[in-house]
């Protein structure tokens, strides 16, 4: 264990720098949940075309190249295009390329926007917290030993000891996604042109002709991850004007891991747990520390005058 006077400094640090991050943290976790529940679901079926016939329809529906991203929809006799702070976005055709409806709400995407950066340009912030987090965790097991209490703190302390890796997993793999470990290496440079994600399309699907469409999205320095598939799987594809190169590798290992994708369902699960633990522990934490200065704080002990001097003892 730690020296007392260490852990007169940790443990104050810890319950107040908690506390300070509690808001965030549950933002970022129970988003993080929601993501990884995608993983278990059926993934949405490709596009009942191929890349060109897509490409094709794509520019018709929009001409001025301001998209930036396109899926397929309706069981695949779809496309959902997305345009911002735009009419235009909405569900069309795939055969005619016409309006069928406006955009259906994506709670996977507003949990992604909650979890990188807030639903703002606060992805510093976030990469902070997981910083915080993963301290704070590493940190807990030499503050307190387990104990049977039959008290939110003990149940508290017990579950965080009992649970440590689980409760590690996302947050260092976010620790290490912010130091660029373990991620995918880029297959292209930067583009020095962003193209219309139509001419992506069609350029990614001169390769692969049988190929059936399933996204389209703008990328990192104006380039396009460009998703098709054939009978073997879904392989994606990064487009710019330097050519089009497959991204074999994957996300990486520590992505994968972060987000749930490297076992499908399985993977999901273990991170949907791992969320759910983690904002278990902040919410039993909180609940800990109201209770003891809040709901029911210990009464002060009284200090006794001591009898005059000379007064004979009772």
């Amino acid at each position: 264990m730690l020296p007392p006077s260490l852990k007169r400094i940790l443990i104050p640090a810890h319950r107040w720098l908690a506390l300070a991050f509690t808001p965030i943290f549950l933002a970022v976790l129970l988003s993080g949940a929601v993501l990884a529940v995608k993983p278990m679901l059926p993934a949405e079926p490709p596009a009942a075309a191929t890349a060109h016939a897509v490409a094709q329809v794509l520019a018709q529906i929009d001409p001025e190249g301001r998209a930036t991203a396109v899926s397929g929809a309706l069981g695949g006799h779809g496309l959902a295009v997305t345009v911002p702070q735009s009419e235009d976005a909405g569900v069309y055709s795939i055969l005619t390329g016409e309006r069928i409806g406006g955009l259906p709400f994506d709670v996977f995407a507003f949990a992604k926007s909650l979890h990188v950066g807030l639903l703002s340009d606060s992805k510093l912030l976030v990469e902070i917290a997981a910083w915080v987090m993963a301290g704070l965790l590493l940190v807990a097991p030499l503050l307190a030993r387990p104990r049977l209490r039959g008290t939110v703190r003990g149940a508290h302390v017990l579950f965080g000891w009992a649970a440590l890796p689980l409760l590690l997993l996302t947050p260092v793999t976010a620790v290490l996604m912010t130091l660029h470990v373990g991620r995918a290496e880029l297959p292209l440079p930067r583009p020095q042109h962003a193209a219309p994600l139509a001419q992506a399309v069609e350029r990614a699907g001169q390769d692969h002709l049988r190929d059936a469409f399933v996204s389209a999205r703008r990328f990192k320095g104006g380039s396009v991850l460009v998703t098709l598939q054939n009978a073997t799987g879904p392989t994606a594809y990064m487009v710019s004007d330097a050519g089009v190169a497959p991204m074999t590798g994957g996300k990486g290992l520590v992505s994968g891991l972060h987000e749930g994708t490297w076992a499908g369902a399985w993977s999901g699960a273990l991170n949907l747990a791992a969320a759910l633990a983690l904002a278990a522990m902040i919410v039993t934490g909180w609940w800990s520390w109201l209770k003891r200065r809040v709901i029911a704080p210990k009464p002060q002990p009284r200090l006794l005058l001591a009898p005059p001097r000379g007064l004979p003892a009772e």
